[in-house]
């Protein structure tokens, strides 16, 4: 089972799905019937099987969060902080630091980390690397190694150029060094951006992202995102080893979109699969509906599967083994066998057109539901599209139809066959036999 990871995210950000829906068609800005028609025709599936979701719309609606492993922790502090409120607490920090007085600066470090979770102004790295790499100090000094450890860490995540201050005791340098090894060491995650920003819509950790960046690189750990909407949104993202994230951030996506999920560059195709993380549910597979085409993917897949379309070919090749067939009973084989053949295409092909009948009928209700709207929802492509799949699936109806036709015929001969032979004398003796039929039937 494809499983999408549930994060911690606000509320409006995750489209719940049916539990017991085991394969999901996503589209983006087309009527819902259409999109999943193209894809019931195509893979000849099973309307009630088939969940949807438009993917474009659910992303412009939600409000900033993260698809995939980890965390989105917005402020939720009744009131905002600014740059100035956190200036004064780090200077506070700072000076007991000075004054050696590390039991009261602990406490403070902590309120200045505090006001960052809600700042309504964009804050430096350099600002937060001092923080932590300060944070660490009073942690070695009151003997808390891996606390000092995890602030010293948290200090070169924000920024990676940061080294070792030689105006303190270098009995603390060890632990430094440790930390920025371990993170040195540590794989960096793929984080996508969705949609790109635009200039100077996001900072992470201090550093304004360039505009139309889609895809990061960034360690797992703790990371203060900025994003501008109406105002300037602080947030503490958690990122985690695993499957891709995705950032999604408050505006509309491009209205092609989906149309990453064929493109020739890889990142683009990660970044629609990342973007998915936000629809909670459990499935075998995804298709992407669109009019140039469907394009599905599967558990552990890194790329996306091209949908033959159109009505499929479905084989049946039966073998059947007989033991040698007693003397007696030779001349009744023939049309035993046709019997047996033209009952087993009477059923195959009756099960099947009925299959079909099934999904028409899905189809035209649906279209029969929408008919008030079909002028302003879909317009005269979209509303062919519906109306040829639906005349596709008449005609596979049709096909089904003449093979059970075609098989009940075949029976009917076998036992006229039979009939005959009941007037007739047994034939004579040929030797023993036996016979191996294989019989195959295709529907198209």
């Amino acid at each position: 089972m494809l499983m999408v990871r549930k994060a911690l995210l606000l509320p409006t950000l995750a489209l719940s799905l049916p539990a017991s829906a085991k394969d999901l068609v996503v589209y983006q800005g087309e009527n819902k019937s259409v999109a999943i028609s193209r894809v019931v025709v195509a893979i000849d599936g099973d309307l009630e099987q088939l969940d949807s979701a438009d993917l474009g719309q659910a992303l412009t609606e939600a409000s900033p969060g993260l698809a995939g492993p980890g965390s989105f922790q917005p402020c939720t502090a009744e009131g905002h902080s600014t740059l100035e409120d956190f200036n004064a607490a780090f200077a506070k920090a700072s000076e007991e630091v000075q004054f050696m007085d590390y039991g009261a600066a602990a406490s403070s470090f902590e309120q200045a980390i505090n006001t960052l979770h809600c700042l309504t102004e964009p804050v430096s790295s350099n600002k937060l690397s001092e923080l932590y790499f300060l944070q660490g100090i009073a942690h070695l000094e009151q003997n808390d190694k891996p606390a000092a450890w995890e602030s010293f860490r948290q200090a070169r995540l924000m920024n990676p150029s940061v080294e070792w201050n030689e105006e303190f005791a270098p009995q603390g340098k060890p632990t430094f060094a440790a930390a920025v090894a371990e993170l040195n060491a540590t794989e960096p995650e793929s984080l996508f951006l969705v949609p790109p920003p635009t200039e100077g819509q996001i900072w992470l950790d201090g550093q304004p992202v360039p505009p139309g960046t889609l895809h990061l690189e960034v360690h797992p750990g703790v990371h203060l995102v900025q994003i501008l909407g109406d105002e300037l949104q602080t947030a503490l993202v958690t990122i985690e080893a695993g499957p891709d994230s995705a950032l999604i951030l408050s505006s509309n996506v491009p209205s092609d979109f989906l149309d990453w999920s064929h493109s020739e560059d890889p990142l683009q195709q990660a970044a629609v699969r990342a973007s998915m993380g936000i629809l909670e549910g459990d499935y075998d597979h995804v298709y992407v509906s669109t009019p140039d085409g469907i394009w599905s993917t599967v558990p552990g897949a890194t790329s996306w599967t091209e949908v033959q379309t159109g009505a499929n070919t479905v084989a049946l090749t039966t073998p059947i083994e007989t033991a040698p067939i007693p003397k007696a009973n030779r001349g009744r084989t023939v049309p035993l066998l046709l019997i047996g053949t033209g009952a087993g295409l009477t059923v195959t092909g009756s099960l099947m057109a009925m299959r079909s009948y099934r999904n028409g009928m899905d189809i035209r209700d649906q279209l029969l539901d929408e008919n008030d709207q079909i002028d302003a929802s879909l317009g005269a492509n979209q509303y062919n599209e519906l109306r040829d799949q639906y005349t596709a699936v008449g005609k596979e109806l049709t096909r089904r139809w003449l093979y059970t036709a075609g098989g009940a015929a075949i029976m009917a001969g076998g036992a006229v066959g039979l009939l005959q032979l009941r007037a007739q004398p047994l034939m004579g003796d040929h030797g023993n036999m036996g016979m191996h039929l294989e019989l195959t039937g295709v529907i198209r």
